[in-house]
């Protein structure tokens, strides 16, 4: 949500990677996914801002990489190796003690974000399902009558009629 209202703010284009979803890919064709990304972002008249969520899986020391993951970690420290106007990246992790020092290198700022407490929990929770329910008609009402009205949600009574929907 930072990364998405810091892309609002700075009226830049917003996309969103998942670090472990390199995983699926063999070096060459990740390599090629990063140049793609990069080039997509080179020719965005806005710019972009780019949120990594689980930067630590894709974005390690290299003391702990196989040569192929190696290879996709050097194109992308070749990639952000100088500061651009036309990107941002913005790197969530919950070990930044594991990522390799190049990319360290590039963070110039970080934010701390304490653990969220019962009420965040709740607010993330609704804003996920409310994503979801608002692609299904269907079960627009079901959001309305579990969120209009409660503080405290019975999960159980919401998957129940969720799947009975």
């Amino acid at each position: 949500m930072f990364a998405e209202q810091l892309a609002k703010q700075s009226k830049m284009a917003y996309a969103e990677m998942s670090g472990p979803a390199f995983d699926q890919f063999a070096a060459p064709e990740a390599i090629q996914e990063i140049r793609n990304l990069f080039n997509w972002a080179k020719f965005s008249k806005k710019g972009l801002i780019l949120f990594i969520d689980e930067c630590d899986s894709f974005l390690e020391d290299r003391s702990t990489l196989t040569p192929d993951r190696i290879r996709v970690l050097n194109e992308f420290i070749n990639q952000t190796g100088t500061e651009s106007k036309k990107f941002m990246l913005v790197f969530e992790t919950n070990r930044p003690e594991v990522l390799d020092s190049a990319v360290h290198s590039r963070i110039t700022r970080s934010v701390a974000f304490p653990s969220p407490g019962q009420p965040q929990l709740l607010q993330m929770l609704k804003r996920y399902l409310k994503r979801i329910l608002d692609n299904e008609k269907n079960s627009l009402p079901l959001y309305k009558r579990y969120f209009s009205s409660q503080k405290e949600l019975d999960f159980s009574l919401l998957t129940d009629d969720y799947l009975e929907a």
